[in-house]
């Protein structure tokens, strides 16, 4: 199906609309993406992470999984209750449930993977240029465009 130009532009109008005439929807999704944020922050321990990589990598997350914004809940839950406040107080992660743990991971893995998904077959490269995973050789190597044959392509999936 081929959409017009003026049918995209009317589509992208309405959908800005509705964000715009429904503060409960706007808020509702502002807040889960600070709170992904703070997460990412925390978890990876950057503190310059780009905001606009952040929405994209949460809406990946969450298309794979209904339930992210829950498991997101409580592992927030999880770590105020422990009191952790930096990536300093991450070295012991025992109180963390399984669930919680891969979470985190998922969260984590999206930064420097600039991807979301186990495999080029159910995941996206949504933000493949500012993956985490450049950052220790950014002033020495440049970074690829695009993935060449999917992230990965080059090995197996480790076993996690």
């Amino acid at each position: 199906m081929i959409i017009s130009r003026r049918k995209m532009l009317m589509l992208l109008a309405t959908s800005a609309g509705v964000y715009s005439f429904h503060p409960v929807l706007a808020a509702g999704t502002a807040a889960r993406d600070k709170k992904f944020f703070f997460l990412s922050q925390l978890l990876t321990g950057e503190d310059k992470l780009d905001p606009d990589t952040g929405i994209e990598l949460a809406a990946g997350l969450r298309r794979l999984d209904p339930n992210f914004d829950k498991d997101t809940d409580r592992l927030m839950t999880s770590l105020q209750a422990e009191k952790v406040e930096s990536f300093s107080q991450l070295s012991d992660l025992s109180f963390l449930s399984a669930k919680d743990k891969s979470t985190a991971t998922e969260i984590v893995r999206a930064w420097y993977l600039g991807r979301v998904g186990n495999s080029p077959a159910n995941g996206a490269a949504t933000e493949y240029d500012a993956a985490l995973m450049f950052r220790p050789t950014d002033s020495a190597i440049s970074i690829p465009g695009f993935p060449v044959g999917g992230p990965e392509y080059w090995t197996l999936a480790p076993k996690i």
